[in-house]
């Protein structure tokens, strides 16, 4: 949905007739272990989805170039870029479920709560001018389908006193 989603909002516009994506992973989270029931198929399913959703997308005439992908699998802890993904994403996931007893994680995942807040006011209120959006789809509802309102298990204050 990520993909899609990117695809459609930044490079449909552009009218480009085919795009070549590479994703990055890092290489400890993709590991199968057929012994243990764990098979990872993101190395066949990102490839296969991209050409799915072109396809179904220029089926009904809408706009939507090729998408060629190719996959690096790469080791984070050697990679700056990495890591900050891993700090976004982690501080995301800390907003959404609020399972760390972390200070640092905590302080981060309200971070990521005030981003959003601050993206949803209208644009003359926000703190921090930014023109794009931050989304975050959740799957699945109880139709089986993507949602945007995400419950957040944590909360912007923690209720302590602030020397600054």
């Amino acid at each position: 949905m990520a993909l899609k989603a990117g695809i459609a909002w930044f490079l449909v516009p552009q009218e480009f007739d085919k795009v070549f994506i590479t994703f990055v992973s890092d290489a400890k989270d993709r590991r199968s272990r057929p012994d243990k029931g764990w098979v990872d198929n993101f190395e066949k399913y990102i490839p296969n989805r991209a050409k799915v959703d072109a396809f179904l997308s220029q089926t009904k005439g809408r706009p939507y170039p090729q998408v060629i992908v190719s996959l690096d699998i790469q080791d984070s802890s050697k990679d700056d870029l990495l890591q900050l993904c891993d700090i976004l994403l982690g501080a995301t996931q800390e907003a959404i479920v609020a399972g760390s007893n972390h200070h640092t994680k905590r302080e981060l995942g309200r971070f990521i709560l005030r981003w959003w807040e601050n993206l949803y006011r209208p644009r003359e209120e926000r703190a921090v001018d930014m023109p794009r959006k931050f989304n975050l789809w959740a799957f699945p509802n109880e139709r089986g389908a993507p949602y945007t309102k995400i419950p957040f298990k944590l909360s912007i204050s923690d209720e302590q006193l602030k020397l600054f």
